[in-house]
């Protein structure tokens, strides 16, 4: 005979929602779904907020929080990473479009004319 088993304490049931949430966050950075991001990271900051609110927290539910905590580190160093690098796409595009508008600035039509008549 199976017998139920009790349910997991209140503490180590939002530890564990936490960890899974970042752990989905995680995930969706990945793949750099932003829509996602934005709705996983509400939903960890009401669970971030309602485990404040627990007088304490149990030794297994401390152990899934480190855990969420590593996770976390991996998901700054990942978006910190995306950020640089559309950081510097920014930069060189600034740069292509100054390089391009003074080229633009330069060119006339009666210029271009004559290069085109001398052939």
């Amino acid at each position: 005979m199976i017998f139920p088993q009790p349910p997991e304490p209140y503490d180590l049931q939002l530890a564990m929602r936490y960890r899974l949430i970042t752990l989905t966050l995680l995930d969706a950075a990945q793949r750099e779904d932003t829509q996602e991001m934005n709705a996983l990271f509400e939903q960890r900051e009401l669970t971030s907020n309602e485990l404040t609110t627990l007088p304490n927290l149990g030794d297994r539910a401390l152990k899934l929080l480190r855990e969420a905590v590593a996770l976390n580190e991996r998901l700054v160093t990942l978006l910190s990473a995306r950020q640089a690098s559309y950081s510097g796409e920014l930069v060189n595009l600034h740069h292509n479009s100054r390089g391009t508008g003074s080229y633009l600035k330069g060119f006339t039509p009666s210029r271009g004319d004559a290069l085109e008549e001398t052939g």
